[in-house]
């Protein structure tokens, strides 16, 4: 689409520069906002090393209790102001930071004139107790460290954003704990809709603003919707002036996008019907949609980090993907009891759901098939006992033991699958209320190498993927009915799975995210 602000005039100087908001990405600047939309005393502006335009909006530290609910009318606020179309998804993303890098300054409520959820009813409007958590901490155990982008979902991808009506909008931030910052707001239907702008820890990334510029300029929109076209110019003198006009954008969809649909319900043992046919794709595309339904993790190398230099990943033809980590053999004696704060493990996040019952199998190898060779430490971000407590958990001296030889004497031959059992069948594990966990394997004894990792609540909950020994079981990292744009899926056991959609065209991927609430 082309515009043209030619027409603009000045009766007294000349119009020195043209700046176009297209409505479809919104980027707000902390420095940009006016202090009088900076109301009361908790949130000041302040200078801030690596912030966008090295100013963030702060809301200190005085160690006031965590606020359960929002306040309907807050003493103490700011307000975003920015133009948005109606019924079209955008995604919300703040970059903040907490105070001392403490998980207990990090999230703030955020509430909105206008918005919806994708059936078209008021959710966290101004003047009400409700209100959307954005916090800075990723999960549980996720940690916090400087600058982060986030959503509004603790551990997964939020869902979108929707508005009532095209046209401006309001944004209420306050305070839910105090001691953190902002110095960046992101919301997007295109470019970040589905994606991250930057890290969740130790970020850099500021995103620049998507804003036209020129007495002519062109834009593409990526989804149908009605959206607010604003032009503002601005003269010699820096006098500023105003237009706004609408933008028609229909036909078929230019972009990738997964909606993933839900929430959904049901109960254990009966199939539940998953539909993300109102993702949008391009002219011509024929997509593959991939779905993963919260009760079988399959983790491969590719999902996993490597931290120290301990670890390595290698090319193996046997293993899943053609990849394997392994940690080589030097001859180090056991480690009997797991570091709380080990200089090289491997580490992968999933998703999973609380309270439920989970089955743990790694298939791994052992240098020279020797049993001095075979076992690793595992822990977890979220692992509680059956009972809630809390259990092998990172940071800790605790620990899963996961061999590969399954039992005394039974011998060591090539790629195996093996659990936290020396013979038999292992103990199921539990997760906490955070749908975002995170695995770590650290060093019980080196020489090992693994290729796969499940958690499964049900496909491998009573036995093992494949064989102890000479294994060729690569597990599918989709299960069957796992393709297709509706799907049908039945879950063993009864929780709050997350759901996840990822969308697969030719010039790449989305992903969407919801639940599945099982009684």
């Amino acid at each position: 689409m082309t515009v043209d602000g030619s027409a603009s005039q000045d009766a007294d100087g000349s119009i020195t520069a043209y700046r176009w908001t297209w409505g479809d990405e919104v980027v707000v600047n902390a420095a940009n906002v006016p202090p009088s939309d900076i109301v009361g005393t908790r949130w000041v502006r302040v200078q801030a090393a690596g912030a966008a335009g090295g100013i963030a909006l702060h809301n200190p530290n005085l160690n006031v209790a965590k606020l359960a609910a929002a306040a309907a009318a807050p003493a103490s606020y700011v307000d975003v102001r920015f133009y948005a179309a109606a019924g079209v998804p955008y995604h919300l993303w703040f970059r903040m930071s907490a105070e001392g890098d403490s998980y207990t300054n990090d999230s703030m409520f955020v509430q909105f004139s206008g918005a919806v959820d994708a059936a078209g009813h008021a959710v966290n409007r101004l003047g009400t107790t409700a209100a959307t958590v954005v916090s800075v901490e990723e999960g549980n155990g996720a940690g916090v460290s400087g600058w982060g982008w986030n959503d509004d979902a603790y551990g997964s991808l939020a869902a979108p954003v929707y508005f009532a009506v095209s046209g401006l909008q309001t944004m209420r931030i306050q305070q839910r704990e105090d001691g953190i910052r902002w110095d960046q707001l992101v919301l997007s239907s295109g470019r970040y809709l589905s994606t991250r702008p930057g890290l969740t820890r130790v970020d850099t990334t500021v995103v620049s603003a998507t804003d036209g510029s020129g007495i002519v300029a062109s834009h593409s929109y990526g989804v149908a919707g009605q959206y607010p076209l604003v032009l503002t110019v601005t003269d010699d003198d820096g006098a500023t002036s105003a237009a706004l006009t609408t933008v028609s954008v229909g036909g078929a969809a230019t972009s990738l996008t997964a909606r993933a649909g839900g929430p959904y319900a049901g109960s254990a043992t009966q199939s539940v019907t998953f539909d993300a046919t109102t993702s949008t794709v391009p002219p011509g595309e024929t997509p593959q949609f991939r779905w993963t339904f919260g009760d079988d993790v399959v983790l491969d190398a590719s999902a996993v980090q490597v931290q120290g230099g301990r670890w390595k990943a290698v090319a193996d033809p046997t293993a899943a993907t053609g990849t394997a980590l392994e940690n080589p053999d030097a001859g180090e004696p056991k480690i009997a009891t797991a570091l709380s704060n080990p200089a090289s493990y491997i580490e992968a996040s999933f998703r999973a759901a609380a309270g439920v019952p989970y089955r743990l199998w790694i298939r791994m190898r052992a240098h020279s098939d020797s049993y001095s060779n075979d076992s690793v430490h595992v822990q977890f971000s979220g692992s509680v006992s059956q009972s809630g407590a809390p259990s092998t958990r990172i940071g800790s001296p605790e620990s899963l033991s996961v061999f590969l030889e399954e039992g005394n004497g039974a011998g060591v031959q090539g790629w195996g699958w093996g659990d936290a059992a020396y013979g038999g069948v292992a103990a199921p594990i539990f997760f906490n209320q955070d749908g975002s966990q995170v695995i770590r394997l650290q060093q019980r004894e080196d020489g090992v190498r693994i290729d796969q990792i499940v958690i499964s609540a049900d496909r491998y909950f009573d036995g093992a993927p494949g064989a102890s020994k000479a294994d060729a079981t690569i597990v599918p990292a989709s299960g069957p009915g796992a393709i297709g744009s509706v799907v049908d899926h039945v879950y063993r056991a009864p929780g709050t799975y997350p759901v996840t959609v990822v969308v697969s065209g030719s010039a790449g991927a989305a992903t969407d995210g919801t639940v599945a609430v099982i009684r």
